[in-house]
């Protein structure tokens, strides 16, 4: 629980090196912790080590297939590997195991439009604004669906208001 958590905020801060250590911390204490397998997996992919996370993130969903998280982190690693077509699927079932889960539908959404479906990309999309549109993510995605389309119109407000969610994000700028 807590070292998960930790972790979580820790990796969000940019520290992957300690949230790597709240995961080992976690794994000592329940080596069948999926979400600390996940933890890991996440950490793996912040340092380009493609290989471990993807080796992780299946472990963390073999532990808690019932997770949304345990597969938003198999798809960060998939998508890691180039592996598109495979991060869809697992996020399919992430959103078809939690519908309410707005990263899962933003990731869906980015992945859609990676593969070159924008109408995907943009119900995707859509569906992650209806269940958290304060999430910096999602306003991130309905940009990137409506630049996509060029609807600028559109575009340049969801990218104004990801910044003003999350300053300090790369991707709305």
């Amino acid at each position: 629980g807590y070292q998960i958590l930790r972790g979580a905020i820790l990796l969000n801060l940019g520290r992957v090196d300690e949230a790597l250590a709240a995961a080992d911390k976690a794994l000592a204490t329940d080596a069948k912790s999926g979400l600390a397998w996940s933890l890991r997996a996440v950490a793996a992919v912040s340092r380009n080590d493609r290989k471990q996370a993807l080796a992780a993130a299946r472990k963390g969903v073999e532990l808690s297939p019932e997770r949304a998280a345990a597969s938003i982190a198999l798809s960060y690693a998939l998508r890691a590997n180039l592996r598109l077509e495979e991060a869809r699927d697992v996020l399919l079932e992430a959103v078809e195991k939690e519908p309410n889960n707005a990263l899962a539908w933003a990731l869906l959404s980015e992945t859609w439009l990676a593969l070159g479906y924008r109408k995907r990309a943009e119900e995707a999309a859509r569906s992650a604004k209806s269940t958290d549109p304060t999430l910096e993510r999602v306003q991130t995605v309905l940009g990137f669906a409506a630049l996509a389309s060029l609807r600028f119109d559109e575009a340049v407000p969801a990218f104004r208001r990801a910044i003003a969610l999350d300053s300090s994000s790369p991707l709305p700028r």
